[in-house]
């Protein structure tokens, strides 16, 4: 893969090693790709930086791309999602992250509505802990909200990841 604009394509090669399945879904700064790694065979998630993402007035969109990666991969938690590489490839900066299955909390809110203080403690008290291990590793999230609390769904049933580092502070 070379371009950007190919990560889309099935069966892509990104950075040598991740086969590109399907895109996940997009935003303003990136988008984020299920893939593969060819020489595991284990499902990978690939987020990619916009090559033309805005810059800020404060920073540059690659560093603090770069710095989110770093941050998350500081922090070796069950409950923060993995970043198990990070690449540049012909302009484009990717993060790879451990593949998830399930949703974010706030798709279960809007299914489940107003919560029962169990289930809500079922879901916050694994995310404090995953917190707690950021905070002693001098990473501050600061971005905690439904959307960035992904629900993984496992064999085990369902474990909260705190995911997106990308506005934390180290």
């Amino acid at each position: 893969m070379t371009k950007a604009s190919d990560l889309s394509a099935v069966g892509g090669l990104m950075g040598g090693k991740y086969r590109v399945h399907r895109l996940l879904g997009k935003g303003g700064m990136g988008a984020v790709y299920e893939a593969e790694n060819v020489m595991l065979r284990c499902p990978v998630a690939i987020k990619v930086l916009h090559a033309d993402a805005p810059p800020r007035a404060d920073d540059d969109p690659s560093a603090r791309f770069i710095q989110e990666a770093q941050a998350a991969a500081k922090v070796r938690h069950p409950n923060v999602v993995s970043v198990l590489d990070i690449g540049h490839e012909d302009g484009v900066i990717y993060i790879v992250q451990e593949f998830l299955t399930g949703h974010d909390l706030r798709a279960h809110l809007k299914r489940a509505g107003i919560l029962d203080p169990g289930e809500a403690l079922e879901i916050l008290a694994p995310v404090m802990r995953g917190l707690a291990a950021a905070h002693a590793r001098g990473v501050i999230h600061r971005d905690i909200k439904p959307d960035n609390i992904f629900l993984c769904e496992t064999a085990d049933g369902i474990t909260p990841k705190v995911i997106d580092f990308g506005v934390a502070k180290m």
